[in-house]
């Protein structure tokens, strides 16, 4: 597979198309076979700019900052799907774009769904019903148990469905993501003895699984948990994407136990792509660019320091 993103992308509605009517897992009930629609998402050429301002008459004309440079990429369903990259190189901004979620700058590009009827550019909003995104904080109430925040929730995101149904929904979440044994205690905070970070930040993708999204994006979602809990967040990540789902998250730089669990990894570098590809090949990559992955290096760690290399 080219590692640049560009000659792939063309591919991809094909590749999808594979996907979809040859992918079966046993854990996917008959239930939610039927009520989930397997969507991928491709995008083509994506840039960003922002205007940096210049204050006390310093310059006339204000500086164009490049955030994103004709990013390419695409991510299928049945996968777990990372956008890496170091401070700044623009994964935040890339999910932001992708997930229509973009509040400033200018943009320019093409976002698309893969579908099992072909490729359907996406228009605005249309990702409101089929998608999820989780922030990167947290944002609960205190006072309220697991099982009242999730409830709070499902009435106000499903109030057309009958109790009964959105009561049988919020138990399967519940399940999912491995919320039974705090059901009853309260989120909590610094004054409030409540669930830990990793449990605050199961509750959180909860929320938006309560909407049974065909995508999931996810904000850097491990950041600030300890290697335990980071490491079963992204595998239950991992489950849920090969239930049939598209979930796409931005990480940092993750341990090499962590970087092993996804499928497929975009590398970003100062706003460009570096690497797209499987994740197992990333290494491979570099080393036929000439930089050798130590056998005791984590390779996300070593594969952002030598994307500065290469760019």
């Amino acid at each position: 597979m080219p590692k640049d993103g560009k000659q792939s992308i063309s591919k991809a509605a094909s590749v999808l198309s594979a996907s979809i009517m040859n992918y079966d897992s046993p854990e996917t009930a008959v239930e939610e076979k039927a009520e989930k629609e397997r969507i991928g998402l491709m995008f083509r050429e994506i840039t960003l700019t922002v205007q940096k301002k210049k204050w006390f008459g310093l310059k006339d004309d204000d500086e164009v900052v490049h955030i994103l440079k004709g990013v390419n990429g695409y991510a299928l369903p049945g996968q777990l799907t990372a956008i890496m990259g170091g401070s700044g190189a623009g994964k935040t901004s890339l999910l932001n774009v992708i997930s229509q979620r973009v509040f400033t700058g200018k943009f320019s590009g093409e976002v698309s769904l893969l579908k099992e009827g072909g490729v359907v550019p996406v228009q605005d909003n249309s990702l409101k019903d089929i998608a999820g995104y989780v922030v990167q904080e947290d944002y609960l109430f205190p006072s309220l148990t697991v099982k009242e925040t999730l409830g709070y929730y499902a009435d106000l995101r499903l109030p057309h469905e009958k109790r009964e149904r959105r009561e049988k929904k919020l138990q399967k979440v519940i399940h999912e993501m491995r919320l039974g044994h705090v059901v009853d205690t309260k989120i909590g905070n610094e004054f409030i003895r409540g669930i830990s970070g990793g449990e605050k930040r199961r509750v959180s993708i909860a929320i938006q699984m309560l909407t049974s999204p065909s995508i999931l994006f996810l904000d850097e979602p491990t950041s600030g948990l300890d290697s335990t809990n980071a490491h079963h967040l992204v595998h239950t990540l991992l489950r849920l994407a090969r239930k049939g789902r598209t979930i796409i998250c931005t990480v940092h730089q993750p341990r090499s136990d962590i970087f092993k669990l996804f499928d497929q990894v975009m590398l970003l570098c100062r706003g460009e792509v570096a690497y797209f590809g499987k994740a197992r090949e990333m290494v491979d990559h570099f080393e036929l660019m000439g930089h050798i992955c130590p056998l005791d290096s984590n390779p996300a760690d070593f594969a952002s320091k030598n994307s500065f290399l290469t760019f």
